[in-house]
């Protein structure tokens, strides 16, 4: 190495990032599950209780694909995993919860429309 420019790089891509989501009674507990894991359900007299604990020895990971409607693009998220939720309450309007997200490896829909022809 001297002192001469170097030729840019890409460098390292990153697989990481916060998703916003309204917090709503049908999908927080899938959310819950994979900050957590599994829940234990107990069941009396028609009412179902959801306890969710960590420390476990294992979490699901999922995939999640990215579209970006201006250039008719998208990118699949492979091996993703929850590492935090934040909450915001609020006293009117709707309560929102944000999502740190982090993946293995994001997949270009390039190389997805090459592999399926």
């Amino acid at each position: 190495m001297g002192r001469e420019d170097l030729a840019p790089t890409i460098g390292r891509k990153s697989v990481a990032g916060y998703m916003n989501l309204p917090v709503d009674l049908r999908a927080i507990g899938l959310w819950f599950t994979e900050l957590l894991g599994s829940s234990v359900t107990s069941e009396q007299s028609g009412v179902f209780t959801h306890i969710f604990s960590s420390c476990k020895d294992s979490l699901p990971s999922f995939s999640i694909e990215k579209t970006f409607k201006e250039v008719k693009d998208y990118s699949l998220f492979n091996g993703c995993k929850v590492g935090s939720m934040d909450f915001d309450f609020q006293a009117d309007g709707n309560s929102s919860v944000s999502v740190s997200l982090i993946g293995n490896v994001e997949v270009a829909s390039s190389i997805l429309a090459s592999s399926t022809t």
